[in-house]
């Protein structure tokens, strides 16, 4: 049996390899940086200090250099208390 890889025929080995590369290189570059206290580089995971002072855009990463873009999230909460009957 035969795939289409990125529209290249490959074997099944060949499949397999490509599928097993591509796992590891996932593994090693994952890094947490969705809703973290500091800008983290998805690149590298080089985690920024002072991420209050960033505004959202696009930004290169101080330590390996790539491009990334910049979301921040803003969480709302509520505290209510009952009022003394009057």
């Amino acid at each position: 049996m035969s795939f289409y890889f990125f529209s290249e025929c490959i074997s099944d080995e060949e499949f397999i390899n490509k599928m097993k590369s591509q796992k590891q290189e996932t593994i090693n570059n994952s890094f947490n940086h969705e809703y973290t206290d500091e800008i983290v580089c998805p690149h590298c995971g080089y985690a920024h200090k002072d991420s209050w002072e960033w505004s959202d855009g696009k930004h290169e990463c101080s330590d390996c250099g790539e491009s990334f873009v910049m979301v921040r999230n803003i969480t709302v909460s509520y505290t209510t208390e009952k009022c003394d009957e009057l």
